[in-house]
């Protein structure tokens, strides 16, 4: 489980905070004028059936691609960008951030050489 201190974590929540009044001003400027509804079947799996086993002469066939999905309603196709550059923008200022910092820090002082005994 991640800590909660995780950057990643620190920089989702980031994320949210930063794209929520982005969200509001989508919504009160009618950007989700529908509903939306999602109709959904509940289908249960069938019992799996023991493998065959496999026959010499037949060729192997090869898996169905994927039917192909709709197309993204263009709202939220732009909510998505929003929060893509939002996160490459996050991430810049961190890298930013971590470059200051570093040119920042002072290096280390050398230690002090122990002087000669005086006799």
């Amino acid at each position: 489980m991640a800590k909660s201190n995780d950057p990643l974590i620190e920089s989702l929540m980031q994320l949210a905070v930063t794209a929520a009044p982005l969200i509001r001003k989508a919504r009160e400027s009618g950007i989700f004028r529908t509903e939306t509804v999602v109709e959904a079947e509940v289908v249960k799996p069938e019992a799996p059936k023991p493998p065959e086993p496999p026959k010499a002469e037949a060729a192997p066939v090869a898996p169905e691609p994927p039917p192909a999905s709709a197309a993204p309603d263009p709202s939220v196709a732009a909510m998505q960008d929003i929060i893509v550059r939002q996160a490459l923008r996050i991430n810049e200022l961190e890298a930013e951030v971590a470059a200051l910092k570093a040119k920042a820090a002072k290096p280390a002082k050398p230690k002090a050489k122990p002087r000669a005994a005086k006799a």
